[in-house]
């Protein structure tokens, strides 16, 4: 898969950036999504985030956070498709939010280094929800044939945008909460790399994520 959306309205334009591990897969939910997923849910991920919203606006205070408060994380950096991000700002309160400072920007992300897709609820305050809450993993494998990763992402965004399409159509009793969902994509090519890979052995716990890159 090429890493590079080939339209303008797909392009991936930089967001923002979480300190993530992968956690544990939602209890009680029956999926066939792995044990530990990678996630920017606030719902099931124990990481320092900022004190208001779920993303980081400024890489090195992400990585900041996560060197003092979480050492075996990673800092990922998310994107959103160029007309998910226009659709998300107008959505939850305009461009000029706070938590928009670099979205707003339309920067292309650029790098190479993709892990996924996540399909995310946002709530006003830019919490995030993960599809996987919801326990769709299944249906989605049998109704859509799509499989998932081993950090629970979808491989391809369009496969993404199909999964948000299927959620949403679903009976009333079986949709996901009703807040907006949206495609991002995962990366682990932030500026910060550098920094990790001055690790020190010491970090044997460290989630070596580089090593599970979309090829």
């Amino acid at each position: 898969m090429s890493a590079h959306p080939t339209t303008p309205d797909d392009e991936l334009v930089i967001a923002g950036y979480v300190v993530a591990v992968p956690a544990a897969a939602p209890p009680g939910v029956e999926t066939s999504a792995p044990d530990r997923i990678l996630t920017i849910s606030s719902c099931l991920r124990d990481a320092p985030t900022p004190e208001f919203w779920d993303w980081f606006t400024d890489v090195e205070e992400a990585e900041q956070r996560r060197r003092s408060e979480a050492p075996e994380a990673t800092t990922v950096t998310v994107a959103l498709p160029r007309l998910e991000a226009v659709r998300l700002m107008s959505e939850c309160g305009g461009p000029t939010q706070p938590y928009f400072g670099l979205l707003r920007e339309m920067v292309p992300w650029s790098g190479s280094a993709l892990l996924g897709f996540e399909v995310v609820g946002v709530e006003a305050t830019l919490s995030f929800h993960s599809w996987h809450c919801h326990g769709y993993a299944r249906d989605v494998r049998d109704a859509l044939g799509i499989p998932l990763n081993d950090l629970g992402l979808v491989h391809r965004q369009e496969d993404a945008v199909r999964v948000r399409d299927w959620m949403l159509d679903r009976p009333p009793a079986e949709q996901p909460a009703p807040v907006p969902w949206v495609v991002v994509a995962l990366a682990d090519d932030d500026a910060a790399a550098g920094a990790r890979e001055a690790r020190t052995a010491t970090a044997g716990h460290d989630v070596r994520l580089s090593d599970r890159r979309v090829r």
